[in-house]
């Protein structure tokens, strides 16, 4: 008897722990908590359009965002297929809680930690460049490539990132030195990211064509291509470039030792490379 009372229990219970997540989804208040969602977004990311699928209920207990949308002045910067966020239950009692989140990038995810007053820190893999929409139709040109890193809060109250490259393309809009497709195997490079400014230092890009050494400063405008551009570093060609370059590369330019100085500046949407002889 003691069994069947047992047993008994155990499948009410299951029944009504069932029960309530069925009502929990499908009586979810997805569409109203879309909008407010959105409108939170909104205030904290001023001057981007942004726009949310769905909210969603998700398991360990937390709440999903789908199919998130960033824009400015009409142009798509970055899409989230799906945003993970959940407390982490040891701090839930805490004045200031931790909050995990998982967000799903195109086939790439970054997965991570934020606890007021610091900024968000974790991981990325997987990024692919070529899936991100801010970086689609450049006026430079085309990138493609896998992005793997980190990112923390600097002693400064900043974001740093670190980005490891693989696989990376780039393909200019207009053949540079007679050349129409640049190869990356591997590349790193550090950021700092603070409103408004990028800082990019330790750039290292080993390329099939050329390696590239850059750094120096990302200045983002209130819309995409307002923001400009002030970097420099050297370029080391290969032999197999050189031939290709023939008299579009000044001799003056190869005999410089330890690489050839360049630098980029003005505006996003148009920058001028010049090369130091």
């Amino acid at each position: 008897m003691s069994r069947r009372l047992t047993s008994s229990r155990l499948l009410w219970a299951f029944y009504l722990v069932a029960a309530t997540a069925a009502c929990l989804v499908i009586a979810f208040p997805g569409r109203e908590l879309a909008g407010h969602a959105a409108a939170r977004l909104r205030a904290g990311l001023p001057g981007l359009e942004v726009r949310l699928g769905a909210v969603r209920p998700a398991f360990p207990p937390g709440i999903a965002l789908e199919d998130v949308r960033l824009a400015a002045a009409g142009r798509p910067l970055a899409l989230v297929k799906r945003l993970e966020v959940r407390p982490e239950w040891a701090t839930i009692f805490d004045p200031q809680p931790a909050w995990r989140f998982t967000a799903h990038a195109g086939s790439g995810t970054l997965d991570g930690r934020s606890r007021p007053p610091g900024g968000p820190s974790g991981v990325i893999e997987g990024l692919r460049l070529e899936e991100i929409p801010a970086l689609q139709n450049l006026a430079a040109g085309r990138v493609a490539g896998r992005l793997d890193g980190r990112f923390a809060p600097t002693d400064a109250g900043a974001l740093g990132v670190s980005l490891r490259l693989t696989d990376g393309r780039l393909e200019p809009a207009v053949p540079l030195l007679r050349q129409e497709r640049f190869l990356f195997p591997s590349g790193t490079a550090e950021l700092t990211c603070q409103p408004g400014l990028v800082l990019v230092r330790n750039g290292r890009f080993r390329g099939n064509e050329v390696d590239i050494e850059i750094s120096g400063l990302i200045r983002l405008g209130p819309t995409p291509g307002e923001g400009m551009l002030d970097l420099s570093g050297r370029i080391l060609p290969h032999a197999g470039f050189v031939s290709r370059a023939g008299d579009d590369l000044p001799a003056a330019l190869l005999r410089r030792r330890g690489g050839i100085p360049f630098r980029v500046s003005g505006p996003l949407s148009g920058p001028e490379i010049s090369f130091s002889g």
